[in-house]
């Protein structure tokens, strides 16, 4: 063998219970935990969640590519250099703006290979500056009032100081009271987040914004479905810090964003933008116009949120809360990465630091 092989194991895995957001609601994640090796044993590790409803490719293009990889492999390449790994991925068609969650998971597996044979970890092949410690936010996703308190003291409890909630499903009376019932529990101390996947209109945003302002809102991640600049703008004089998600999957429109200054903060999702060199290179901009940047799973799994970690670890300023606390949505999948005293510590060891599970 002279070049890569490739291994695509796939998976089905359950939340815990329903996560329901504006777009859709998820019983269970499909995916594949992707592996290179060559003769030598060098090996490096990625994932392929493709999120059709947040921009990917359909999943049955993922497999069909995935498939021609396994039979063909990659080129072995040249150096451990991102520039000679990018050319890897273009010789075998790929690209981040038609193929991103499949682009995604073989360049995380190629940045993972090369810093393993580095000897260090991933975050610090990416960055000299890296840090080893990230803060992170917690979703909650219960429905019931109660409930929901409940789980929002017991987050609070075990020490995260940013919480995030998935609005625009209900009525917005619905969604006020959900959010009322949060900061009643937990107090002003408490960051609360509200993620809309864009439920609303221009004009219907503007009316929930003010609504929810009075409550202390942190972020208000993509209230509106558009990618217009000038909608994302002209939400940003009313009391609460306005962030583009799904706005993002083209990166021309972030850097549109950005350039405009529409929007206070951007959240990365690498499985979504064609992996960690398109994310980072946006958030290296966004930090640059003094842009707040948060790195987000794509409700993937522990090679996935891992990678996101990394990469959340290289960025430049002050550490954002940042949306990595989503494997504990999911059976037995926590232990990968813990949450200790609301922050996520880089594993130990070279590249990744773990292995699909």
């Amino acid at each position: 063998m002279t070049g890569l092989r490739v291994v695509a194991t796939p998976y089905e895995v359950a939340f815990r219970k329903p996560l329901v957001t504006a777009r859709a609601t998820y019983r269970t994640r499909r995916g594949w935990f992707v592996s290179l090796s060559d003769d030598a044993g060098r090996e490096g590790f990625g994932e392929v969640a493709p999120l059709t409803e947040f921009g990917t490719e359909e999943a049955e293009a993922a497999e069909a590519c995935l498939e021609r990889l396994v039979a063909e492999g990659l080129r072995l390449p040249e150096s451990d250099d991102w520039a000679a790994l990018t050319r890897v991925l273009a010789a075998a068609g790929l690209t981040p703006s038609e193929h991103p969650s499949t682009y995604a998971g073989l360049e995380l597996a190629l940045l993972d290979r090369a810093a393993r044979g580095r000897g260090v970890p991933l975050a610090h092949y990416l960055s000299a500056t890296a840090h080893d410690r990230q803060p992170v936010q917690r979703l909650l996703v219960e429905m019931d009032l109660e409930a929901l308190a409940t789980e929002a003291m017991t987050m609070v409890g075990a020490g995260y100081s940013t919480l995030k909630l998935k609005v625009g499903v209900g009525s917005l009376a619905q969604d006020f009271e959900r959010v009322r019932t949060v900061r009643a529990a937990v107090g002003n101390h408490v960051r609360i987040r509200l993620d809309a996947n864009g439920a609303w209109s221009p004009t219907e945003a503007m009316l929930v914004v003010d609504a929810f302002a009075a409550l202390g809102i942190d972020l208000f991640e993509q209230p509106i479905s558009t990618a217009e600049p000038s909608c994302f703008a002209a939400l940003r004089d009313r009391g609460v810090a306005i962030a583009a998600d799904e706005a993002l999957v083209q990166p021309e429109v972030a850097r549109t964003l950005i350039a405009r200054h529409a929007v206070d903060a951007l959240v990365l999702k690498p499985m979504v933008l064609g992996g960690l060199g398109v994310a980072r290179k946006l958030a290296t901009e966004a930090h640059d116009k003094g842009l707040r940047v948060i790195v987000t799973s794509s409700l993937d799994l522990e090679v996935g949120v891992a990678g996101a970690l990394h990469l959340a670890c290289s960025l430049p300023g002050e550490p954002e809360p940042c949306g990595l606390a989503t494997l504990g949505l999911f059976e037995d999948r926590q232990a990968a990465l813990p949450v200790i005293n609301g922050a996520m510590a880089l594993p130990e060891g070279p590249g990744l630091g773990v292995r699909p599970c």
